[in-house]
Formats: C-alpha cells, sequence, structure tokens
C-alpha cells in the first residue's frame, strides 16, 4: 500500500458533504461535479422540460449552500440528492398548478385540464417513489454489481 495515500482524505460524496456542512464551497462544487449529471438523468425521467430541469437542479444547490449550517450528517449522499430533486420538481409543478387561472365559464374544458394535470402529479410522484427506492437499492449493491448495470 502506498503511505502517501493513507493520509490523503478521501475524495467521495461524504468528504464534499463534510466541507459543505462545515461552510466550504469547495464541498459544494465537489457534489455537483459528482452528481449534476446522474440528477439530470435521473430528472428527466420526472420531467422533459430540460429548462426547467436544469432550474430545480440549480435551486438544490442553491438550496444546499443556503442551508448548510442546519444540514446534518446523511447515510446516503446520492440518495439524498435524488429525493432533494424529485421534492423540488413536485414542488415547483404545484406551484405552477396553483398558478393556473380557471375560467369558469369553460367550467367542462377546464375540469378535464385540471383532471389531466392532477393524474400526470400523482403519476410523477408514483415514479419519483419507485425511482428512490431504485436508488436506494442499486446504492447497497456491490461495486462490480454497479458497473455491470451502468
Amino acid at each position: 500500500m502506498n503511505p502517501l495515500r493513507r493520509n490523503t482524505p478521501s475524495v467521495g460524496p461524504d468528504y464534499y458533504w463534510e466541507l459543505l456542512m462545515q461552510g466550504h464551497r469547495s464541498g459544494l462544487e465537489g457534489l455537483y461535479k459528482l452528481f449534476a449529471t446522474t440528477l439530470f438523468n435521473y430528472g428527466l425521467s420526472l420531467t422533459k422540460n430540460e429548462g426547467f430541469l436544469q432550474d430545480c437542479i440549480q435551486e438544490v444547490y442553491v438550496d444546499l449552500w443556503k442551508y448548510h449550517q442546519s444540514l446534518g450528517k446523511v447515510a446516503h449522499v446520492k440518495a439524498y440528492l435524488l429525493r432533494a430533486l424529485s421534492h423540488k420538481i413536485f414542488k415547483e409543478n404545484r406551484n405552477k398548478i396553483k398558478k393556473m387561472t380557471v375560467d369558469w365559464d369553460d367550467s367542462i374544458v377546464n375540469s378535464f385540464a385540471i383532471e389531466s394535470i392532477e393524474s400526470e402529479i400523482i403519476d410523477v410522484q408514483r415514479k419519483q417513489k419507485l425511482q428512490f427506492k431504485l436508488a436506494v437499492e442499486l446504492d447497497k449493491l456491490p461495486m462490480r454489481q454497479k458497473q455491470v448495470i451502468n
């Protein structure tokens, strides 16, 4: 074993998370470099609007920095970020629905639109739960099995 490697810190997600909790921007940057592509690919399964998705990912990282002092240790950083993104997408979609104005003169047309949006949100929630479970279980796999899946 190389004696120099023993003294260098691990540069995995836990290391960057620790730096972030301590208020070092390098922790945030490291997490971004590690997970931005993963978050984007995951987000595409939740929404097809790439611009909206990029905004949501950016907001997740902004929130991480904004609340870094109150963050605690997490068991799985990747799962935490995936969950944060799915919550952000859901929240933003819910806000869009609240902003929709309903024209009561066209109540029949609008009721169909609202029902379809509600069913779409329910669909997104189901997908989010399933994908979160899958991400957690995939994270438990040995490295070799992860490589085979990828």
